[in-house]
């Protein structure tokens, strides 16, 4: 059992343990991805999301943050 919080900070911030993984992004970045409107190679890669933690943590993120349900859901364009 994985037990797992969400921490939203700006700036430098230390919640007093160790953490596995680290975010940083903005919210419309992580809303966008949470919609599906994005995904989360593509942040990557732009460089509008950032992952630190151990490589198993770094791959592991966006499963443990998922997407709505709704994201499968094919749109127009």
């Amino acid at each position: 059992i994985a037990d797992w919080a969400a921490l939203c900070a700006a700036g430098d911030f230390d919640p007093g343990y160790q953490t596995t993984a680290a975010v940083e992004t903005n919210l419309r970045t992580l809303t966008r991805i949470w919609r599906g409107d994005e995904s989360w190679s593509r942040a990557q890669l732009e460089g509008s999301v950032t992952i630190s933690g151990t490589a198993e943590a770094r791959t592991s993120v966006p499963r443990w943050i998922g997407q709505s349900s709704l994201a499968a859901i094919p749109r127009p364009a």
